[in-house]
C-alpha cells in the first residue's frame, strides 16, 4: 500500500511535468514565433505614469525574448535603473533577469509558464546621507498572463497591475524568425 506522503510526492511530481511540457501546435499564435527586442521599458512607464514624484530612468540592453514554434521560450535583459524621487534620496538598481519555460498564446491570451527562472542584482539607496547597498536574487514565480497583440515585426503584451486600472505595456519588434 502507498503511503499518503508518497502518493502526496508522486502527485506534486505528475504536476510539475506536466506543467512544463511544451505546448500543442493548436495553442500558439505563429506571429508569435520568432526572436524579439524590446523597444520600451513598460515597467519604467508605468511607474512614470503611475507613482507621481518618481523620477525614474531606465536602460535595457541585451534584451531578448524568444519563443519557438515547439512551445518553449527564453528570455534575458541587462537593465539598469536610476532614480530621484522629489522628496530626496537616490536609488541605482542593476540586474541581469532571465527565464525559460512554455507559452501558449492564442486569441490575444500570452501565458508564460517557467520551469527556470531567475533575477540577480544589486541595489545601492541613499536617504538622509545614509547608504545601503545589497544584493538581489529571486527565485521562479509561476505562470505569467498578458493580453497581447501581434502583427508583422511587431508585438505588445499588457499586463493588468492589480488595484488599477492602467496596465504595463511592453512593445518589442522581431530581430528574427
Amino acid at each position: 500500500m502507498i503511503s499518503k506522503s508518497a502518493f502526496a510526492s508522486a502527485a506534486v511530481m505528475l504536476a510539475l511535468v506536466c506543467s512544463a511540457a511544451p505546448a500543442a501546435a493548436d495553442t500558439w499564435d505563429p506571429c508569435l514565433v520568432g526572436t524579439w527586442t524590446p523597444t520600451n521599458n513598460g515597467a519604467a512607464e508605468w511607474m512614470a505614469r503611475n507613482l507621481p514624484g518618481m523620477n525614474m530612468s531606465t536602460t535595457i540592453s541585451d534584451g531578448t525574448f524568444t519563443m519557438r514554434s515547439d512551445g518553449s521560450y527564453s528570455a534575458s535583459a541587462s537593465i539598469v535603473a536610476m532614480s530621484r524621487p522629489d522628496g530626496g534620496g537616490s536609488g541605482r538598481l542593476e540586474m541581469d533577469p532571465w527565464t525559460e519555460g512554455y507559452w501558449t498564446g492564442m486569441d490575444g491570451r500570452l501565458v508564460l509558464s517557467p520551469s527556470v527562472e531567475a533575477l540577480e542584482g544589486t541595489y545601492e539607496v541613499t536617504i538622509d546621507g545614509r547608504t545601503l547597498v545589497d544584493g538581489i536574487e529571486v527565485g521562479p514565480g509561476g505562470p505569467l498572463s498578458h493580453s497581447y497583440s501581434c502583427s508583422g515585426d511587431t508585438f505588445e503584451t499588457q499586463l493588468a497591475i492589480p488595484g488599477t486600472a492602467d496596465p504595463m505595456i511592453q512593445s518589442y519588434r522581431r530581430t528574427s524568425p
